[in-house]
């Protein structure tokens, strides 16, 4: 697996409203090389003003090999993620990594994991996930709303990558008000 071949290769891109009509219609051209601008990416502003960042397709490739190479993704993983698409950790860790390790990848709806939390439990099990993440306040939320049951009806335990803070508290007080499960 390498970056240099998907720059250099030339993809064609099609509209997706054409493809949903049955028609791919006309090719979009291609981006002219690795150093054209691929998209803007903004910090959350928690700790500052937002600021935008200029990224490469160069750069996004580049930093996705390096996420392959020193933590996951491989052709043999399932990425199960309910991160909207619009953040990065969504987009980039979720969509974009998953396609260039040849990885298999299943999404959620952010509003249908906020109404139904056991949707992403289920699905990391339907998918068999290897890899999932959710900030503090996901993972908060699953603890609230899931009854100690129906995790019994799971199989299969999953690590989760925390994308923000030690996930330590988070977990520890939920527990203390759970039912114990029955045997």
């Amino acid at each position: 697996l390498g970056v240099a071949p998907m720059l250099s290769a030339d993809y064609p891109i099609y509209r997706i409203e054409a493809l949903m009509e049955g028609d791919p219609g006309e090719v979009i051209e291609t981006p002219n090389g690795a150093q054209e601008l691929a998209m803007i990416q903004f910090s959350s502003g928690s700790t500052r003003h937002p600021t935008g960042v200029e990224l490469t397709h160069s750069n996004q490739l580049h930093n996705i090999q390096a996420i392959i190479e020193h933590q996951h993704g491989t052709p043999d993983d399932s990425f199960v993620n309910w991160l909207p698409l619009f953040h990065d950790m969504g987009l980039i860790g979720y969509h974009l990594l998953p396609i260039v390790a040849g990885a298999r990848q299943a999404h959620l709806h952010p509003m249908h994991f906020a109404k139904e939390p056991f949707a992403w439990l289920e699905a990391l099990h339907r998918h068999r996930a290897s890899v999932t993440a959710s900030p503090n306040f996901g993972l908060a939320h699953v603890l609230r709303n899931v009854d100690a049951r129906r995790l019994a009806e799971l199989d299969q335990a999953i690590e989760v990558l925390n994308v923000v803070a030690p996930v330590h508290d988070v977990l520890e007080e939920p527990r203390k008000h759970q039912r114990p499960r029955d045997h």
